[in-house]
């Protein structure tokens, strides 16, 4: 049996604590998985927890540092159930310092091109007369992305690896003997391309060399040297010919399955469309080969256009070619007049048509 997803659901008593009081961390399995729980403090290994009953795994510390903590849990897995991740939870560790503080964080640019330098400065200041010591923590949407000194009441990092988008930016300030943590109001961060960044698309196929009839899947992967996730359509062409088209999921690749490719050689291509902030692109072309299964069964049907005339008018016979295996007839019909050869046509479009003004309505024969 495949494993099944199942998220993990953490809590905890409160988000801000004093330094040294127990915490608790609770991770929730839904089901009734096996394995183990992982529990990360800032990216940092804090402890593995079996699962006990009900899928829960509960990690208790009163070893937090001073400073905003983002606290997620991390699922094993087993035979039954896949590993799956938590999103993150903000804990905040005061000092036993009793000056109240207040943390303000502001952005050197509220809106930057991908790749661009960005600079976070918290300032932490207080009624009470003295300088603040201790460390400021920044994050990003609830993920850790740094920590800098206070000096002068003061901390700073850079960072360009945001990706494109709005971020949610939030400074702790950890505190020290005198003047107790603080955590800054949000801060948004706009990361928006400054025009539609560069991409590339690599195509696929699941098998170059088919037989005709059986299932090819074309695999498109669009890329971009400028972080974040590009959005769309990608179409697939045969030969020019637009044959489908795939929405394109947050992993890049997209996917476009069909069986009715005719026999013979296709020059196959994929084009990313684009969206507001990534530029449209296309792949180079794959040769993919169809070859014939051998010879396909066909069936012929005979009609003429008029069942009853006159000797000497003119009527037309037209016989249609059929196929359960796609591709295109080649080759010609032998019309016969009670096994009298009347004449050779050549297929066009899987049909052939002879003109006679005989009396006597003709058979089909087999080809010559």
């Amino acid at each position: 049996m495949p494993p099944r997803d199942r998220r993990i659901v953490k809590c905890g008593p409160e988000t801000t604590q004093q330094t040294n009081a127990p915490f608790y961390m609770t991770s929730t399995v839904a089901g009734t998985p096996t394995g183990s729980v992982t529990f990360f403090d800032n990216n940092g290994f804090l402890a593995t927890i079996p699962l006990g009953p009900g899928g829960i795994a509960q990690f208790t510390t009163s070893t937090l540092a001073v400073g905003t903590h983002s606290i997620f849990a991390a699922y094993s897995g087993d035979s039954n159930y896949a590993g799956s991740q938590s999103t993150s939870w903000m804990q905040t560790i005061l000092s036993p310092g009793i000056v109240p503080t207040t943390a303000v964080v502001v952005s050197s640019a509220p809106s930057v091109a991908p790749g661009t330098s960005v600079t976070f400065t918290a300032t932490v200041s207080s009624a009470t007369a003295g300088s603040p010591s201790g460390s400021v923590n920044f994050f990003a949407d609830d993920i850790f992305i740094g920590t800098a000194a206070v000096n002068n009441g003061v901390a700073s990092i850079n960072t360009s690896s945001l990706a494109i988008g709005t971020h949610s930016i939030l400074a702790g300030y950890s505190g020290d003997s005198t003047f107790a943590g603080s955590e800054s109001v949000p801060l948004f961060q706009t990361v928006q391309s400054a025009g539609q960044a560069a991409t590339s698309v690599v195509l696929a196929s699941s098998n170059l060399n088919a037989t005709a009839g059986t299932t090819v899947t074309f695999t498109a992967t669009v890329s971009s040297s400028t972080s974040g996730t590009p959005t769309g359509t990608v179409n697939f062409f045969d030969n020019s010919t637009l044959i489908g088209s795939a929405p394109l999921p947050s992993n890049g690749i997209a996917s476009f399955t069909t069986s009715s490719l005719l026999v013979g050689t296709h020059s196959i291509a994929a084009s990313y469309q684009g969206d507001a902030n990534y530029a449209g692109s296309e792949s180079s072309a794959v040769s993919e080969v169809i070859e014939s299964a051998g010879l396909a069964a066909t069936s012929v049907t005979l009609t003429t256009s008029n069942a009853s005339v006159t000797q000497g008018t003119a009527v037309t016979f037209t016989a249609t070619l059929a196929s359960a295996t796609a591709g295109s007839f080649t080759g010609s019909v032998n019309f016969y007049d009670n096994l009298t050869f009347l004449g050779t046509v050549a297929v066009s479009n899987g049909v052939a048509q002879l003109t006679d003004s005989r009396a006597q309505p003709p058979v089909l024969g087999p080809e010559d």
